[in-house]
């Protein structure tokens, strides 16, 4: 991943978290690593345990932010969700949101307002 990538990375993270906070999720960890397996966001939700992916995009020619979380990103966030349930020993309820995050860039117009979408239970 390249400096930028990483930056852009950040800067989504950061949208999301303001957001979903604004939204009244309460937010335990940010980037909780277990071994290879990464969770962007853990957050409490009315009680329920949310496992979030942020997905940030500035163009859709490929497709929406939420389209990019493959069959196999969901596979690397299951087992990180059994790890981080086990190890903390969660005994409610569990779900997986995503937040996309569209903000076209234009070269020269930092204006351009990012468009947020939490998609909540969105994959089991």
């Amino acid at each position: 991943m390249t400096n930028s990538t990483q930056q852009l990375g950040s800067y989504g993270e950061s949208l999301a978290a303001i957001y979903i906070r604004s939204k009244g999720y309460q937010i335990l960890h940010r980037n909780w690593r277990f071994k290879k397996l990464e969770v962007d966001i853990i957050a409490i939700d009315k009680g329920v345990l949310v496992f979030i992916e942020v997905k940030f995009r500035s163009s859709l020619a490929f497709g929406t932010p939420e389209s990019f979380v493959s069959l196999r990103k969901q596979q690397f966030l299951f087992r990180a969700a059994e790890a981080y349930i086990y190890f903390y020993n969660w005994k409610g309820a569990a779900r997986f949101d995503v937040v996309a995050i569209y903000q076209p860039r234009n070269r020269g117009d930092e204006s351009q307002v990012p468009q947020l979408n939490l998609i909540k239970d969105a994959f089991w």
